[in-house]
């Protein structure tokens, strides 16, 4: 019998809670093991206490922190530090310890701790990736237990001011609606390996596939994005396995050697037991070899040699092929009792069915004496891109054009664009590593004070990666009124499939167009010229020390430099072809 879900408190146990018992209450139901007899030895749902809205109440009235909240809907950083430093500074009641007191003796193992607000996980607003979540060691003194569990909480409460998520709530016009913070704790899936603590295998899946990228993947097969250690990693702009489960072995990178060793992940995050942390990890820090390696991720692994990538028939690896992770002996062939790519299909099909609606899922997968082991932590509904009948691509004059795309377009259209804010690639990767922190906030400047105009985004590498030598660190407070996201490659860096993430997820939601650009491939345009036209970027911004950053960042005023033209987008993801350009 798997453990029932505990409430502490009285109040509303939030979103996410909520999806995650109605996914526990439909895959334990005598009628799915009836349609699915493999559900009952094969998905599991962690142990879980929710920790209800009523005691974030009584911490944020006894710490007297109602006007800190308040001031929070700012949107700006400096409200929100003061809050969070004051969260981190309160104390809970005296009497909420006796309510947690059976933790200590039946949950003697990692933790994640779960934001589970009002408003989380609705249909259309997921609030993907606004709210935190943290994992603890849970070793130690009770002392020092009960210290790491409340300073947790504290992080997921205070992560209610952030303005990620404050900016998200005004544009989806939640921002007067009130909001609460309900906590959920659950059992952290995995095992100790090297002082680490991390699942064999960790993602996301979707039962309604909005990226087919070839013809043999259906849409309605679903996509799972699927990683190793922790599933921090496929939630963020990283590299991930992405398969549709009704055709696993098809890849959208293609199956060139070169290219899938690109594009698959080589950092991994697990939890520090030692410094009680999370911690990114090259992979090749818990897999030596074939022999070597943390337990079970043996079938995880494909060699290397040079031209071809292939599935090792034993453990005893050649020691000059490279490791890389493809998930393809799992993908291809039944594995620990299960067919993988079958059972992801069955169970979100059957969360689809059950919900009544394309549903958006996290889970974690171990290895039980030899057998594999599902374990689903959240469901919530799927936000899809609205379907658009494509226009057919004008005819346009090369000196009007600004630029073009021929891969993962989508189907669109965009008119009258007045501003395009150009970040120049050079002077991006020219620049000291603390002036790109400092250019992205510039960016988010720009992206408030632009705020109620038509305007596009186009910078090199991977807008929103956590890693500045990708791209430009911005978050989403500081991109999110923009009507286009474009990523351009010079060489440098491809801009990586993001299909899965919860930046990709605000994308949808915001119905932000994203268009990767690659000037140096046949047959694509970049009008270079177009963007050393003169810039207005003093004129928007007038701050000494934004000012510093004006020849980084382009502000160009389309109808000024073109006598009256505006920038127009057409794509239609049929062809893969999308075309901006004046008129």
């Amino acid at each position: 019998m798997q453990p029932a879900i505990r409430v502490i408190g009285t109040g509303a146990i939030g979103g996410k809670a909520t999806g995650f018992w109605k996914a526990r209450q439909l895959i334990l139901s005598e009628t799915a093991f009836a349609k699915h007899a493999n559900f009952k030895d094969r998905i599991y749902f962690p142990r879980t206490i929710c920790i209800a809205t009523d005691i974030f109440d009584e911490f944020i009235d006894i710490n007297k922190l109602r006007i800190l909240l308040k001031a929070c809907e700012s949107g700006s950083f400096e409200d929100y530090d003061r809050f969070r430093a004051a969260i981190m500074a309160g104390h809970f009641p005296g009497t909420i310890g006796e309510k947690f007191c059976d933790i200590w003796g039946t949950m003697d193992y990692p933790l994640a701790v779960r934001s589970s607000s009002v408003l989380e996980d609705k249909t259309g607003t997921s609030f993907a990736g606004k709210y935190t979540t943290t994992f603890i060691s849970n070793r130690g003194s009770t002392d020092e237990r009960w210290q790491q569990l409340t300073e947790a909480i504290k992080v997921v409460y205070a992560s209610i001011g952030h303005p990620n998520a404050i900016e998200y709530r005004r544009k989806h016009g939640y921002l007067e609606k009130e909001e609460k913070m309900a906590v959920m704790i659950q059992r952290a899936v995995g095992q100790e390996y090297n002082n680490y603590f991390f699942p064999l295998l960790a993602g996301v899946g979707f039962s309604q596939n909005g990226y087919c990228w070839h013809s043999e993947v259906a849409k309605e097969d679903g996509l799972v994005r699927v990683v190793f250690g922790l599933g921090t990693r496929a939630v963020g702009r990283g590299y991930a396995r992405l398969f549709s489960p009704g055709n696993p072995t098809s890849r959208p990178e293609g199956h060139e050697a070169a290219a899938v060793e690109k594009y698959s992940q080589a950092t991994m995050d697990v939890l520090d037991l030692q410094n009680n942390c999370l911690k990114a990890i090259n992979f090749r820090e818990v897999v030596k070899d074939g022999f070597d390696c943390y337990p079970g991720a043996q079938k995880l692994f494909s060699l290397r040699d040079e031209q071809t990538i292939y599935v090792p028939a034993t453990k005893l690896w050649e020691a000059n092929h490279r490791p890389v992770i493809t998930f393809d002996g799992i993908l291809s062939a039944p594995w620990a009792g299960v067919v993988f790519p079958r059972l992801m299909k069955e169970v979100m099909q059957a969360l689809e069915e059950g919900f009544g609606y394309p549903i958006d899922m996290e889970f974690a997968g171990e290895l039980e004496n030899g057998e594999f082991k599902l374990n689903i932590l959240q469901a919530r509904p799927l936000t899809q891109r609205e379907a658009h009948n494509p226009e057919t691509l004008p005819i346009v004059k090369p000196e009007d054009i600004l630029f073009s795309g021929s891969r993962d377009v989508p189907t669109t259209s965009i008119k009258d664009i007045e501003y395009i804010i150009y970040v120049d690639p050079e002077e991006y990767f020219g620049c000291e590593a603390n002036e790109r922190y400092s250019l992205a906030r510039v960016v988010g400047h720009l992206n408030k004070a632009l705020a109620d105009k038509k305007f596009i985004l186009i910078g090199p590498g991977r807008w929103g990666s956590a890693k500045i030598e990708l791209g430009v660190p911005a978050t989403y407070a500081e991109i999110n009124n923009t009507q286009m996201l474009v990523e351009i490659a010079h060489g440098r860096y491809a801009p990586e499939v993001s299909f899965g993430t919860h930046f990709f997820q605000d994308l949808i939601e915001d119905e932000i167009t994203y268009m990767p650009v690659f000037p140096d491939e046949e047959g694509n345009i970049f009008n270079e010229a177009f963007f050393k036209k003169p810039s207005i970027f003093g004129e928007i911004l007038t701050d000494p020390h934004d000012l510093k950053f004006g020849t980084m960042i382009k502000v160009i005023h389309v109808p000024t430099v073109t006598h009256g033209k505006f920038a127009h987008a057409v794509m239609d993801g049929s062809i893969e072809k999308g075309l901006v350009f004046l008129k």
